[in-house]
């Protein structure tokens, strides 16, 4: 039987769409003799199927998932159905208004993916002693921003989840399809996000979409 396997042991699910990546993390957190990882998925439905199979006590969570829904909606369904799994959000965003959202949603820490390699370990375990992790350079940013209005305050929850899902290059059908919504619904979002952005044009709505979100 694995050592690490005792009473001690904190078991991990990581959910992330980029196979590296989350090998990557699976490594790092192998290092310590009272962490591991458990299990992974690559969307929220594999992700829901996952917890409850395993019932880890964290879950680190890609933000930008590009099945289904979206990483914010994940950890409401997450805290809604186990409110005792803790929730690291794992994201290349920076921007106020997603940090934000993601502790509005009930996430835990916030790492930002280029810090992973030095940080992910800290993270969690600040996150495990109930103390919110936030990566260093975002405390400074959102210092720095936190009197100022940001494009991302005025949209819903689903109109960025829609917003983010064009600027990954996706179509109108397939849109509705991962969110499981109407085509007229998705067309409805984006003349509402054009409407809130100032944009008159669907070529520039997805130009704005894709230099905000495209990874």
């Amino acid at each position: 039987m694995d050592e690490k396997r005792d009473n001690c042991f904190v078991p991990v699910v990581v959910v992330d769409d980029h196979p590296i990546l989350a090998e990557g993390i699976r490594l790092l957190i192998q290092e310590e003799r009272d962490l591991g990882v458990v299990g992974s998925a690559r969307d929220a439905v594999s992700a829901m199927e996952v917890v409850e199979r395993l019932r880890p006590r964290l879950a680190i969570v890609d933000i930008s998932l590009k099945r289904g829904v979206s990483g914010i909606e994940l950890i409401k369904m997450f805290k809604e159905k186990y409110p005792t799994l803790l929730v690291l959000v794992l994201s290349m965003h920076e921007e106020r208004h997603i940090v934000e959202r993601a502790f509005k949603a009930g996430a835990d820490g916030y790492i930002l993916k280029d810090e992973v390699s030095e940080a992910i370990v800290k993270a969690i375990r600040s996150v495990l002693s109930g103390i919110r992790y936030l990566s260093p350079d975002l405390v400074v940013g959102l210092h720095a921003s936190g009197a100022r209005g940001c494009w991302g305050d005025y949209l819903s929850d689903r109109e960025l989840e829609v917003f983010a899902l064009i600027g990954q290059g996706r179509e109108t059908r397939e849109i509705a399809e991962s969110l499981f919504i109407s085509v007229k619904t998705v067309e409805t979002y984006r003349q509402r996000l054009k409407e809130k952005l100032g944009i008159t044009s669907n070529t520039e709505l997805i130009r704005n979409a894709v230099q905000r979100f495209q990874e």
